[in-house]
């Protein structure tokens, strides 16, 4: 069976993704977007919150619970913390953002994998003044 989820941006309040969530053996791909503001990539560690599709598999998770992210063969680790009963990424969050050269309009979708404790990782960069970038 698919399912199809809309996630809202809580950030600015905007349908920002689409994701189908096909049934598999090992339950449903758990998926969101998030479209990268300038809060998210200023250097001060203020990680995106999980996307709602995600709580439910996170419940369990602790502060200082590491995640991988795993982008082509790049694995970063990042750190959770909980706000105002909401998920978000932390400690690594800069890293990640420096070394994927992510800037504010970029697309990020977060893929939770079968482990429950990694994400696949893919950008969709922005179009910019020096063309469309190209590093997914």
């Amino acid at each position: 069976m698919d399912y199809m989820w809309f996630n809202i941006d809580v950030d600015t309040d905007m349908l920002v993704d689409e994701a189908p969530m096909h049934g598999e053996q090992h339950g449903h791909a758990l998926v969101f977007t998030k479209i990268m503001q300038a809060s998210r990539v200023d250097g001060r560690s203020h990680g995106v919150y999980l996307g709602k599709s995600l709580e439910s598999a996170a419940r369990d998770w602790k502060a200082g619970t590491t995640v991988m992210f795993n982008k082509g063969r790049n694995l970063w680790p990042i750190g959770v913390s909980g706000t105002n009963n909401r998920i978000r990424f932390s400690k690594g969050w800069n890293a990640f953002v420096q070394e994927n050269d992510l800037k504010v309009g970029d697309c990020v979708t977060f893929t939770l994998q079968a482990d429950g404790l990694s994400f696949e990782i893919d950008v969709k960069y922005a179009k910019t003044k020096r063309g469309m970038k190209s590093k997914t």
